[in-house]
């Protein structure tokens, strides 16, 4: 069986070549790519706190506005599943970016895939959001953002065909709310 966390990366990684000219923006502009690290944290209606690392490229589709690609892993610390979010977003910009503080509306979705040792859930989500970046120099910022969402359960299922299961898990819900911060540092190439 072939991990989530491949397949995702992999997905992210194929993505790009098409996103990237579909999108005429130029990798070669210094400006208009960035790559960056997220911590993030989430609290959900029906769910524990969860945190994690996550990895997000930029690209630069006008003059205040981006394209965020992303993808996170997270786990709560009192039960025993992870989730991995892929996701896409825009990005506006309040103010031009340059030295300084640039604060930004954010509005995105994408699917989320929760694991467990007796079962597997993938669900698609929405959100909205507010952020701050702050200018480290012509070429880093370190920025925070946080956002409000839901998730939708698209799928449930075992991971594999059990011949006898002991456990029955409890079921995922099919839709609850939640809100996310993460502090974030990106780079432009």
């Amino acid at each position: 069986m072939r991990s989530a966390r491949g397949g995702h990366a992999l997905l992210a990684t194929l993505a790009l070549p098409v996103l990237v000219p579909a999108l005429g923006v130029s990798p070669a502009a210094a400006d208009r790519l960035a790559v960056g690290a997220s911590l993030g944290e989430t609290r959900g209606d029906q769910l524990a706190v969860a945190r994690g690392p996550g990895a997000f490229v930029r690209l630069r589709a006008g003059a205040r506005s981006l394209i965020e690609l992303d993808v996170a892993r997270s786990a709560p610390e009192s039960e025993a599943h992870t989730s991995t979010r892929l996701g896409a977003s825009l990005v506006l910009e309040l103010s031009a970016r340059g030295r300084g503080l640039t604060p930004y509306l954010v509005a995105g979705g994408g699917v989320t895939r929760t694991e467990h040792a007796f079962w597997i859930g993938d669900h698609r989500h929405l959100e909205v959001g507010a952020g701050l970046d702050l200018a480290l120099g012509e070429r880093a910022w370190l920025g925070v953002d946080a956002r409000a969402g839901q998730r939708d359960l698209v799928d449930e299922r075992l991971p594999h065909d059990p011949v006898i299961l002991i456990y029955i898990p409890p079921a995922l819900p099919a839709h609850h709310t939640y809100t996310s911060v993460r502090l974030t540092l990106s780079f432009a190439l």
